[in-house]
């Protein structure tokens, strides 16, 4: 590990003045313990303390870290300081505990960077089923928690699964009454481990990749309140879940959130809480939310394999305030507050929050609006669209004038293609489509004004350069005779 760190300290509940360290020996005593001495009056500042049966011991200190204490004969480790953690996880240690023993592992933070004393940021995993990783304040405030174990990975942390935080593995023996979290496999040369600091931040350290723990806002615990919802990308960053208002509108309008909200409407179930509904009678129901770190209390559900049993099993207790059905874990309920729950980008598990059914029929009124105003608003753009292109090609229509010049080529005036073929007596001809043009009394003079080629021909002397007066952007223009 570059820089050279402090991984683990023997005396850490009496540590050692820097001028008197020097001065003390690490060796075996004659009950086999690994002791620390004082060279002045070998008395002794810490020990393993363990019964060592055998006659004689050895120490020995591993590549991958750990300091051991082994049987001189059999071999057999007697002591190991990576079950004695202090503020470092290293591959190899121990973190967790045996409910049989009452052994517990976690990681102790120092009291500050130059104190190697216990500090007051610890973390471990939790005795819950599923269990999650936690971050505590002196043993007992959680500042942060990983969100359940779904036997790959902690659902709380995003991109875990199938990154290099998969290297974490949690595995749970019943029989033995054992939960310990490891490391899957590490490499030498990359330096990889979970570090507490003395002022409660969480590092981990893999393959030179580090992610720290809590990030933002809504990864500290409980920063919405109970029936709040975090997400990072919104401004506020809290509010309440749906059904639910904020417990003080002021202290929410003043970014306090840590009050949380309550129920706006009670549910159904607690007004008839001795019957249960009959047939057609409303019941109370479920909103969907998903991509969530799933709020902290939660129950496990034993022996329910289905999505649809959990439904049910929660719908039926009217307890349950919420349900979640978890792939890798199952079926998990809660009866309390919902507390610490954050949007993830991606990633989480979906939440299934029971609601009163006015609450339910409220957001199917709003759904029921909004479709209708997307509907009359898509008719009327339709409609808009429909209007201005009929503008446009009637505005880009011509009403066909040709310039006619008198004999003497003097200035004249502006004809309409129907008065030149009128004069020309090319308006009679019945073949011609002008004919039917000229004969619709009730047409609109804006239309387009369609005749046939020869009479252009005829008019323009089949467009003699000498009639040519110009070009413009719709082509050339000529002059017609009036004969």
């Amino acid at each position: 590990m570059s820089p050279r760190t402090v991984v683990w300290v023997a005396n850490r509940e009496k540590p050692l003045k820097v001028v008197d360290s020097s001065s003390e020996s690490l060796t075996i005593g004659s009950n086999g313990n690994l002791e620390l001495v004082s060279s002045k009056n070998k008395s002794v500042i810490w020990s393993t303390n363990i019964l060592v049966r055998s006659s004689g011991s050895i120490v020995e200190l591993s590549d991958s870290g750990n300091l051991v204490l082994k049987d001189d004969k059999t071999g057999d480790n007697l002591w190991q300081s990576f079950q004695h953690s202090g503020d470092t996880f290293l591959p190899g240690a121990t973190l967790g505990y045996n409910l049989k023993t009452g052994a517990n592992y976690v990681l102790t933070s120092w009291k500050s960077d130059e104190d190697p004393s216990p500090g007051n940021f610890t973390l471990g995993i939790s005795k819950q089923s599923p269990p999650q990783a936690y971050h505590w304040l002196n043993g007992k405030m959680p500042q942060w928690r990983s969100g359940p174990w779904d036997k790959t990975k902690f659902i709380g942390i995003p991109g875990m699964g199938g990154s290099y935080l998969n290297v974490l593995d949690l595995q749970q023996d019943f029989e033995k009454g054992t939960t310990f979290l490891y490391f899957n496999s590490f490499d030498n040369y990359f330096p990889t481990n979970f570090f507490v600091s003395s002022q409660g931040l969480l590092r981990f350290t893999c393959k030179n990749n580090v992610k720290l723990f809590p990030k933002t806002r809504c990864d500290a615990y409980g920063t919405c309140g109970a029936f709040g919802v975090c997400k990072t990308s919104d401004f506020p960053i809290c509010k309440c879940l749906k059904g639910f208002v904020p417990k003080s509108v002021q202290e929410w309008r003043k970014g306090i959130w840590s009050g949380g909200c309550k129920r706006r409407t009670n549910l159904l179930c607690q007004k008839n809480y001795s019957s249960q509904p009959s047939n057609g009678e409303k019941t109370d129901g479920f909103h969907m939310m998903n991509m969530l770190n799933l709020p902290d209390l939660y129950t496990f559900v034993n022996n329910i394999n289905e999505a649809n049993d959990c439904y049910t099993w929660c719908l039926n207790n009217c307890s349950c305030v919420a349900y979640a059905y978890v792939n890798g874990i199952g079926c998990l309920v809660w009866s309390e507050d919902l507390i610490d729950i954050q949007v993830f980008p991606y990633g989480g598990a979906d939440l299934f929050i029971r609601l009163a059914p006015a609450e339910l029929a409220r957001g199917q009124k709003t759904r029921k609006i909004v479709i209708i105003l997307t509907v009359v608003s898509a008719c009327a753009l339709l409609l808009a669209a429909v209007f201005v292109f009929h503008r446009w090609r009637t505005s880009h229509r011509c009403n066909c004038y040709l310039t006619v010049l008198t004999p003497n080529f003097k200035a004249g005036r502006a004809w309409s293609v129907k008065e030149i073929l009128r004069k020309l007596g090319l308006a009679k001809r019945r073949e011609t489509p002008l004919h039917n043009l000229q004969g619709a009394k009730q047409q609109d003079p804006s239309e387009l004004c369609i005749f046939e080629l020869n009479s252009v021909l005829a008019a323009t002397n089949h467009f003699n350069i000498t009639n040519k007066l110009g070009e413009g952007g719709f082509g050339s223009v000529y002059k017609a005779r009036l004969g």
